[in-house]
C-alpha cells in the first residue's frame, strides 16, 4: 500500500489520590475533533479476543481504515486511505441499500445491497417507512 502509516502505542493507565487538583498548565486550547468511529469484528470476536482492533474512522469527511495489532508492551497501528477507489479521480459507483416496491422479498431487505449511480432512479431503490400498529 503506498498510503500506510504505522505509530507504535504505548498505553500508560495512571491513578491520583482523593486530592489531587490538575494545575493550570497554561497554553491554547486545541480545536475540537469530532469522528466517527466503527469498529469490525468477527460474530465470535476472534480479534477482539487476540488483542486486535480494526475500525473504520471518519473525520472531516475523510476515511481511514485502522488497524492495531499486538507488540510486546504496545500496540502497533497501522492506518491506510479508506476513500474510494477510483481512476480518474470520481467515485461513480455508491452502494445502494435495500430495495423497492417491485422487488423481490429478498431484495426488498434492508441489508440487501447493491450498486448504483448517484442520479440513478428506479423502482428497486427506495425508502420504506414502518410504524407500529397499536389495538
Amino acid at each position: 500500500m503506498a498510503d500506510l502509516r504505522e505509530t507504535l502505542e504505548r498505553e500508560l493507565k495512571l491513578s491520583t489520590g482523593e486530592r489531587f487538583a490538575m494545575p493550570d498548565l497554561g497554553g491554547e486550547a486545541i480545536a475540537t475533533r469530532v469522528f466517527v468511529s466503527t469498529y469490525h469484528d468477527t460474530p465470535e470476536h476472534r480479534l477482539a479476543r487476540s488483542g486486535l482492533t480494526l475500525r473504520y474512522r471518519v473525520e472531516n469527511g475523510r476515511g481511514r481504515w485502522q488497524l492495531k495489532l499486538p507488540r510486546g508492551d504496545a500496540r502497533l497501528e497501522l492506518e491506510a486511505d479508506g476513500s474510494a477507489r477510483t481512476a480518474d479521480g470520481e467515485c461513480f459507483s455508491r452502494v445502494v441499500r435495500g430495495g423497492g416496491w417491485d422487488n423481490n422479498s429478498v431484495n426488498l431487505r434492508s441489508a440487501s445491497r447493491g450498486s448504483g449511480r448517484p442520479f440513478t432512479r428506479s423502482n428497486s431503490v427506495g425508502f420504506r417507512v414502518a410504524r407500529t400498529l397499536t389495538r
